[in-house]
């Protein structure tokens, strides 16, 4: 499980009173790699953020904001979607208002054109790669968050459907991934609540078919 989001502030209180700053933003730049379930915490999205924002590093914190919202867990309330509050206070500093609004229209509907669809997803180096394969072993979760940060969706929800396949707890959390994956790929949640619906009811279409 990630460390708790306190003791990420700390470390990298430590960093920069060290004088490493840089090294700081590295060691959480990397934690993805090594511990592919932080991207579900959103404080720790809130740290990355933070300080590209107080660097003036816009777009590298709009890509880190946009992040948080795809790979953080499904919040029923937007009120207390603090992914999606913060994407949308980024969105302000960086697009303006004509952006978030833009956002926002796509947002409750899923359609028409993603005004952040052309965000890449982040860089990863062989050696990142080595270390998050290790991370990730044969755990299916693990394999979903990784897949999911990189950007590889129908990887990411194929892991997911195997986890729905066993039994106990893991078929739950596959159901979940799988919604967490139409997340991640539309940047919006109408697709992923259509297949949450379609779970509990078994009314209409399976969204997964046409993924």
């Amino acid at each position: 499980m990630y460390p708790k989001a306190d003791l990420l502030g700390d470390i990298l209180a430590l960093y920069q009173q060290g004088g490493q700053k840089d090294e700081g933003e590295e060691f959480l730049g990397d934690l993805p790699y090594s511990r592919p379930d932080i991207v579900e915490l959103a404080k720790y999205w809130t740290t990355v953020v933070g300080i590209y924002l107080a660097a003036g590093e816009m777009d590298k914190a709009k890509l880190a904001a946009l992040r948080a919202y795809q790979l953080a867990p499904i919040e029923a309330d937007p009120g207390q979607d603090l992914p999606l509050q913060q994407l949308l206070r980024t969105l302000v500093a960086t697009e303006g208002r004509t952006g978030l609004e833009a956002f926002l229209n796509y947002l409750k509907t899923g359609q028409g054109d993603n005004p952040l669809a052309a965000v890449p997803p982040a860089p990863i180096t062989p050696e990142q790669q080595q270390e998050q394969e290790a991370a990730v072993g044969g755990n299916l979760s693990l394999k979903v968050d990784a897949c999911l940060f990189n950007g590889q969706y129908p990887e990411a929800l194929h892991a997911a459907e195997m986890q729905t396949v066993s039994d106990g707890p893991d078929a739950q959390a596959g159901i979940v991934n799988i919604a967490r994956c139409f997340k991640a790929k539309d940047v919006c949640c109408v697709r992923a609540n259509q297949y949450l619906d379609w779970v509990r009811t078994g009314q209409g279409a399976n969204p997964v078919l046409t993924f």
